[in-house]
C-alpha cells in the first residue's frame, strides 16, 4: 500500500512541474453578398440576394501551439459556404478553400 501512495506522489508532483505550452486559436469568417435590383425600361424591378460578389462566403480557423525550446506548430483550415443557405461550397469537401498545417524553430 506504500509503494501505491509513493507512486502516486511522484505522479502528483511531476504534473505540477510541466511546462504550460501557450495555444492560440481564432475562428474567423466573411460573408460576401449583395442586394441585387435589376429593371429593364417599362418593366418590372426584380429583387434578388445573390452570393459570392467578390469572392464568395468563408469561414476558417486559424491556430498555434508552442511547443517550448522555439519550436510552434500552427495550422489552418478554411472552407466557403453559401450565403443564403450556409450549405459548403463544395459537397462532400471539409475545408475545401485551404488546410495548412506548419511547423516553425530553429532548423
Amino acid at each position: 500500500m506504500k509503494l501505491v501512495k509513493t507512486a502516486l506522489v511522484i505522479a502528483l508532483a511531476s504534473v505540477g512541474t510541466m511546462a504550460a505550452a501557450e495555444s492560440q486559436v481564432t475562428l474567423y469568417g466573411t460573408i460576401d453578398g449583395a442586394v441585387v435590383v435589376n429593371k429593364a425600361k417599362r418593366g418590372d424591378a426584380t429583387v434578388s440576394l445573390e452570393d459570392g460578389i467578390a469572392g464568395g462566403s468563408v469561414w476558417g480557423i486559424e491556430g498555434s501551439e508552442d511547443l517550448g525550446n522555439g519550436y510552434s506548430v500552427g495550422f489552418l483550415l478554411e472552407n466557403g459556404f453559401a450565403m443564403d443557405s450556409g450549405s459548403a461550397g463544395e459537397e462532400g469537401k471539409a475545408f475545401s478553400k485551404q488546410a495548412t498545417l506548419s511547423l516553425s524553430g530553429n532548423f
